[in-house]
């Protein structure tokens, strides 16, 4: 095989190669691209997009395992807040998106150990209605056996998220809360 032949074949190689790797990218499942340098913005994008998925499928399982074991034990009725969730939110996904503003970064240590949690606020739009979300999510969680996931999931209509002029964390709970209007 002289040297034209060789490169002739390593370039069909490689244009095989390319062909193959850029075809394996319509095997993964639909994830928006969130576009953004900040990795807490995409933890917690990629967070409510599971969210959102469970909902619109009504998956109650794999709602459940988003939510991290320290969170579903200092839960209050999680199941029942689940159903409520899931009939709360009406029509079918139109659009989400992440909030201005952000993940805000809480951090926590205790010696050598430490938590992360993320909180981010979310729009959500159905062809019935438009919610509000805010997300508390842990990814990092050294202090707490069973703490990674997320921790608190808080949802309202967008009408009356408009009248809240309050931190993300004071809407903190455990599990799936429905905050009321203030």
């Amino acid at each position: 095989m002289n040297s034209r032949q060789r490169a002739a074949m390593i370039l069909v190689a490689w244009m095989a190669f390319s062909t193959l790797l850029s075809s394996c990218s319509m095997l993964v499942p639909d994830i928006p691209s969130y576009d953004s340098p900040d990795p807490d913005r995409t933890t917690l994008n990629i967070a409510f997009d599971h969210v959102v998925r469970a909902i619109q499928t009504r998956d109650k399982a794999a709602l459940r395992d988003q939510f991290s074991k320290l969170a579903l034990g200092d839960a209050t009725d999680f199941d029942a807040r689940v159903n409520v969730l899931f009939d709360f939110v009406r029509g079918r996904l139109a659009s989400w998106q992440m909030d201005d503003g952000g993940a805000a970064d809480v951090e926590e240590t205790s010696g050598p150990m430490r938590r992360q949690e993320l909180q981010g606020s979310f729009t959500l739009v159905t062809d019935k209605d438009v919610y509000w979300f805010v997300v508390f999510d842990v990814p990092v969680d050294e202090i707490h056996d069973g703490g990674v996931g997320l921790y608190g999931l808080a949802v309202m209509r967008l009408e009356n998220a408009n009248k809240y002029y309050t931190p993300l964390g004071d809407l903190r709970a455990p599990g799936i809360s429905f905050p009321p209007p203030s």
